[in-house]
């Protein structure tokens, strides 16, 4: 499997980019994972969305014209839903732009680049990009859809049918979630079981399961019990009546991965072990295209990772090197975090490598508590500031993988690559933050922190466990 394409209303879209369960399987299982969800929309809009129901667009005036906008109106509307959006894509052969804004219930299409009028005798379909992206197409799909419009049984089975014809013979239909005091899923949940028994999962009734608990790290309450035994999701679940919370979306994700494994579909991915504790530890791959940094949730430790500047956009794509995607640190953007206090004894390791190694400015990559490491041309050099210290080494810069170690044992510190000590200076700490990236260009895969200078033997053994686990 190289992808996962999550299709579905605002169950599946909660959380995107930080920790939507899209954003969570992408973790779980080291795969990019696409969130096609869409806020308040039907199965029919989902399927408009996902290529297996093309809308059908009426041009105002019977034409797409020369150039600017047309108002258009459509038997389904792909962008429907709880607020405004846009989409590109084609209608009758000519790229453009679909646009709706949702308090005038107004559709629009654009053209792309200005040209003849095309003159047309009636509708024309829209076939939007997510339905020609080879990405989304090619990918196992999960399909989340018939909350908004439960009571349409047949319209729902009909919709789902259509994207699974579409798209990838592999793939999942999940339940539709309960919803207090709203149209009960259970006839369309039964009609999904029915129309699709080797792919149907009930995501449903296993979040109101002990494992679904343990899975998120929380333990039921007796209102919870409550929930469960009205046939609902738990509260702890869940941010409202229906929607699931931060617990609730990490249980879908888990749900989601395991019935994946069980079909030999995905193996979970488990971070590479380390031979001595990390005090904090974020695993930085297999994030999903457009998670940003800062809300990698910490493997170890309480610690958050903070970003700089702008949005750290992952191609989500697997880089070659590595055995994971990386997770591209661009020029302007930094990741760090703050500690409670500003040690005098620490040890940070990075696996990631250089995308800049070149550049005769020079470009900061890793500052430790005010130690700095910085790129001179094609080598490795000094960098001071007002309570820096300089990190001295005559190593030839590259842009291959490695796992870059800095620890910083009182006066002193020393810089590590791939477990070989390769440079020492003086330390004089000055915060309690640490950040990489900073300027450079830096894939990042994996960041360690230990409150403690590891030994020489113990960065050796940290560096051959990383590489292992991450450098083809």
């Amino acid at each position: 499997m190289t992808a996962i394409a999550c299709w579905g209303d605002s169950i599946t879209e909660i959380g995107v980019g930080t920790d939507s369960y899209p954003d969570l399987l992408a973790q779980l299982t080291g795969v990019p994972v696409y969130n096609g969800g869409k806020w308040g929309q039907s199965s029919p809009q989902v399927g408009a969305r996902q290529g297996g129901i093309l809308a059908q667009l009426t041009f105002s005036g019977a034409q797409i014209p020369t150039s600017g906008s047309v108002t258009v109106t459509a038997d389904i509307n792909p962008l429907g839903g709880s607020y405004s959006g846009s989409r590109l894509g084609s209608s009758h052969g000519v790229p453009g732009t679909l646009s709706w804004d949702q308090p005038s219930n107004t559709l629009t299409f654009s053209r792309t680049t200005p040209g003849a009028a095309v003159p047309l005798s009636g509708a024309v379909k829209f076939v939007p990009a997510d339905a020609t992206s080879v990405f989304n197409r090619e990918a196992v799909q999960v399909f989340a859809a018939g909350r908004n419009g439960a009571q349409d049984v047949t319209g729902n089975v009909n919709a789902v049918r259509r994207m699974v014809a579409y798209a990838n013979t592999r793939f999942l239909v999940l339940s539709v979630l309960p919803w207090a005091g709203q149209v009960s899923p259970d006839a369309t949940n039964y009609a999904y079981l029915e129309a699709f028994p080797e792919q149907y999962r009930d995501v449903g009734a296993w979040l109101r399961t002990a494992a679904a608990a343990t899975s998120a790290g929380i333990t039921f309450t007796t209102d919870d019990q409550s929930d469960i035994d009205a046939g609902l999701t738990p509260r702890s679940f869940r941010q409202d009546d229906v929607h699931p919370n931060a617990a609730g979306r990490r249980a879908i994700a888990t749900f989601v991965a395991n019935e994946m494994v069980k079909l030999g579909w995905v193996s979970l991915y488990i971070a590479p072990a380390l031979p001595t504790a990390a005090t904090n530890r974020w695993d930085l791959s297999g994030r999903a295209a457009g998670q940003q940094i800062a809300s990698v949730p910490p493997l170890t430790g309480t610690v958050q990772l903070t970003q700089g500047t702008v949005a750290s956009r992952p191609t989500g794509v697997v880089d070659s090197l590595f055995k994971r995607n990386p997770a591209l640190v661009s020029s302007t953007t930094s990741i760090g975090g703050y500690l409670g206090a500003t040690p005098g004894i620490a040890t940070v390791t990075v696996v990631g490598r250089l995308t800049d190694a070149a550049d005769a400015n020079g470009k900061l990559f890793l500052n430790l508590l005010g130690v700095l490491l910085r790129v001179n041309g094609a080598k490795f050099g000094t960098y001071a500031t007002s309570g820096g210290a300089a990190i001295n080494s005559t190593l030839t810069a590259d842009t291959a993988p490695h796992v870059f170690t800095l620890v910083m044992s009182g006066a002193t510190a020393a810089l590590w690559i791939d477990g070989v000590k390769v440079g020492s200076g003086t330390a004089a700490p000055s915060n309690g933050q640490f950040n990489v990236g900073g300027g450079a260009g830096f894939e990042v895969l994996d960041l360690v922190y230990n409150d403690s200078a590891l030994s020489d033997a113990n960065v050796t053994s940290t560096a051959t466990s990383l590489r292992s686990g991450y450098v083809k």
